[in-house]
């Protein structure tokens, strides 16, 4: 009897207050998510060397996700000191686009709804006003690319078969490729795992890839260059599973930059070659498990390292990326 005495006095003292506080907390967040709160930002617009870029145009999409509006969308320029600010009501997001002529575009987003405690004052997102970052990249020299992106059936799963990143399809007779620049294999992971493992494997000396992580704020997702001084491995896999499971040879964040088709001196150095990269997410479908998917670019002049396309025909370049 004691013990129902205690918890009937904390039932009618504690708890009424606790709900009290939450139900204030709760209500105000409800009828932001509902509603919206008002949302500041300030973006600065930086190059790549972090000087700040002027006059670039800036567009603030602050979204509704309930009512009859979709959104406001806030336009203005950024000033002497690259920075642009406004403010408006949001249930969620602010997305931001900043473009500028003789850069890529760039897109971002500040996420103003937040399930912490103290994220809502005043009908007002927190923190308020916080700077944004944008970084623009410059448009250098970009070339004309052979860009492929289909979805490319498997031919086997038991043997390795021969893959032209040119031509984007597996080398004749059962494909339409003319010469073999990596053979796709699948690796068997054991008796208890459902699917096989992805990887690639380059063919003669000196050819090869390496693997770097997206700029996925820009349109140019990748390097201007291949690099000189990254190691070409022969062999790409994820075994490890470092960029999702064994058959996700690259994630959607991941791309590839690949040398093939080297000529090489009497040293055995690399006199000229073919370059290009390849954009994840590059894996084939477990369930269906009939396709490959991958993205390629490859640059058809020999010997040329540049790895930024024009995207002629692409539009801007925002579906695949340049």
């Amino acid at each position: 009897m004691k013990i129902v005495g205690v918890f009937a006095l904390f039932c009618s003292l504690v708890l009424p207050m606790i709900a009290h506080d939450m139900g204030g907390y709760t209500k105000n967040y409800q009828r932001a998510l509902r509603d919206g709160a008002k949302a500041k930002v300030t973006v600065k617009v930086i190059s790549e060397i972090k000087e700040v870029i002027t006059n670039a145009n800036v567009r603030l999409f602050f979204r509704m996700t309930y009512g009859k509006s979709a959104g406001k969308i806030i336009r203005g320029m950024s000033n002497a000191e690259g920075i642009f600010s406004a403010e408006d009501r949001t249930t969620d997001i602010v997305f931001i686009t900043v473009e500028k002529n003789g850069y890529y575009t760039s897109r971002t987003r500040h996420v103003a709804q937040s399930t912490e405690a103290g994220s809502l004052a005043d009908g007002r997102w927190l923190p308020w006003n916080p700077t944004i970052a944008v970084l623009l990249k410059k448009v250098h020299k970009p070339v004309t690319m052979v860009l492929s992106y289909e979805h490319v059936q498997i031919k086997s799963f038991m043997e390795p078969t021969g893959f032209d990143l040119e031509k984007h399809d597996w080398v004749s007779p059962v494909g339409k490729g003319v010469r073999a620049d990596v053979f796709i294999k699948f690796l068997d992971l054991g008796a208890d795992v459902p699917y096989k493992g992805l990887a690639l494997e380059f063919v003669g000396d000196k050819n090869g890839a390496y693997v770097k992580k997206k700029d996925n704020f820009s349109v140019l997702k990748s390097d201007y260059q291949a690099s000189s001084k990254d190691i070409y491995e022969r062999i790409i896999t994820n075994t490890e599973g470092k960029r999702g499971p064994p058959h996700v040879l690259l994630g959607g964040d991941d791309y590839l930059v690949f040398r093939v088709r080297s000529k090489l001196d009497a040293e055995g150095k690399v006199l000229s070659a073919f370059y290009g990269k390849i954009y994840g997410p590059f894996d084939y479908f477990v369930a269906a498990r009939d396709k490959i998917r991958l993205i390629t670019f490859f640059n058809p002049v020999e010997n040329d390292t540049n790895l930024e396309f024009d995207g002629v025909g692409y539009g801007d370049g925002s579906l695949f990326g340049r």
